[in-house]
């Protein structure tokens, strides 16, 4: 390992266990409200948030100046409110493809387009993977990252690459037909277009699918590796489909739809988001189910948002709407909002020992003796050190790109947590935390029931050294 010698005048950064974090969105987001749902939704504390359809064609012209003032509309009011917007960027088709997303100046570029039948009439799918297109659908991205990828006002920032804000390829057979489409060149492309565009200090999110939508042992590659190609490039990751299978598969052994559960363990610190696979019913007694028994299950799976279409939230907040399962929504929501991002509890974490530093007697020091090692971060089942109150954390970046990671908390005497982080490391910073205050002040409200603290990080570029003093 690295090693650094340590001086008296070391600079940290100091952090205090009761400092707001910066965290995630979470909660219920309503999808594409109407003046009439704003009118009872932006009161609502419990809705955190709305979700707005951005297709590339409706800013960009081609005259070289973007116009983003139907965005700005939509987000006046909920920023207004206090409240979070969240933009899904359509930029191949519409979900249902009737509308190409696309502006004309592009697809004048390429070869004509292919069309298939879907349960809209005729859906219509420009070559998508063609190098112009990606080079021209990558720089509207990064200039809608630029605008608002650290906008106080945004959630998150949902990334359609395929149909819609989702990743399925839209008219698949067609497109392998006529222009040589294959899993593998799709898979590429998504590569492609995750790696020229990286994210802002909001979260960006792809949502994951199988190759053509419909998983088996094969298609579902697609979604596992994009997942992971995602969270390596600090992309989120979501699914646009909870439904009462996937609870019906988790708990008896088998993958939800396109493996998002398992992605969603697999990469605890990548920002996730879920959205019903259609609006539910109320009673459940429909294919995909109801907020009630799905919005718990989502958030025991750690996501951290779900988003949520008009026919649901009408029912909660809607006086329209309102009846007999209003009461239940609104629980529901309440409880899901309360839970989502809960504290992360690591099954194995990766240990490190406290390093006890010489002093304050100059005798103590022999040659080496001040040097530090420093253990890297294990980004999946994260680290703990011993905690007995009179140790300094120190985190390091050896990278030249800021990562972040989080101090996990305990309930205290009064069951307050407050967990520190996601906190974001500039490449080459060293940052450090305070746990000094004697047995059992200082540990309180970090120590875990393991004895130890709990850090999670997500590249192994973050280090970690835990300072002890003689005493």
């Amino acid at each position: 390992m690295r090693k650094i010698f340590l001086f008296s005048f070391l600079l940290l950064i100091t952090l205090f266990g009761s400092s707001a974090r910066a965290q995630y969105p979470t909660g219920v987001y309503a999808v594409t409200p109407n003046s009439t749902a704003n009118g009872y939704l932006l009161s609502q504390a419990n809705v955190k948030g709305q979700v707005i359809f951005v297709p590339w064609s409706t800013i960009d012209n081609g005259s070289g100046t973007l116009d983003w003032s139907t965005v700005e509309t939509a987000i006046a009011p909920w920023a207004g409110a206090g409240k979070k917007t969240a933009l899904v960027i359509w930029g191949v088709t519409a979900d249902n493809l009737s509308v190409t997303a696309a502006p004309s100046y592009v697809l004048n570029q390429l070869p004509a387009m292919v069309s298939c039948a879907v349960n809209a009439g005729t859906g219509y799918a420009p070559n998508f993977t063609n190098p112009i297109f990606i080079s021209a659908y990558s720089g509207f991205l990064n200039a809608t990252i630029a605008r608002y990828g650290s906008d106080s006002r945004i959630g998150f920032i949902r990334v359609g690459l395929g149909a819609g804000g989702e990743i399925f390829p839209p008219c698949k057979s067609q497109e392998e037909s006529t222009y040589g489409l294959t899993q593998a060149g799709y898979q590429s492309y998504l590569e492609t277009m995750i790696g020229n565009v990286p994210p802002g200090s909001n979260p960006v999110q792809v949502g994951v699918d199988c190759y053509g939508g419909n998983c088996n042992s094969t298609t579902i590659a697609l979604s596992n590796n994009i997942a992971a190609y995602a969270v390596g490039a600090r992309w989120g990751i979501g699914k646009e489909s909870l439904q009462d299978s996937d609870i019906t598969a988790w708990n008896s052994g088998q993958p939800c739809d396109a493996n998002w559960c398992a992605q969603f363990a697999e990469y605890p610190t990548a920002f996730h988001d879920l959205q019903f696979a259609v609006p539910t019913c109320p009673d459940g007694n429909c294919a995909v189910g109801s907020p009630v028994t799905l919005l718990p299950f989502a958030a025991t799976r750690d996501a951290q948002v779900v988003e949520m279409a008009q026919p649901d939230y009408c029912i909660a907040y809607g006086p329209s709407c309102s009846g007999t399962y209003t009461a239940a929504y609104d629980a529901a929501i309440a409880a899901f909002d309360a839970a989502a991002g809960s504290t992360w509890t690591p099954s194995a974490p990766t240990n490190f020992q406290v390093t006890i530093v010489p002093g304050p007697d100059a005798g103590n020091v022999t040659p080496g003796s001040l040097n530090l090692s420093f253990t890297a971060a294990d980004t999946v089942n994260g680290n703990a050190a011993p905690l007995s109150g009179h140790e300094i954390l120190l985190v390091r970046n050896t990278d030249t790109s800021a990562h972040n990671f989080t101090i996990y908390s305990t309930p205290d005497f009064f069951l307050r947590t407050g967990d520190v982080g996601p906190y974001s490391l500039a490449g080459g910073a060293t940052a450090g935390f305070s746990f000094l205050g004697g047995d059992p002040v200082g540990p309180l409200g970090w120590r875990q029931p393991d004895g130890g603290m709990h850090i999670l990080a997500d590249d192994t570029h973050v280090q970690f050294v835990m300072l002890g003093a003689h005493l």
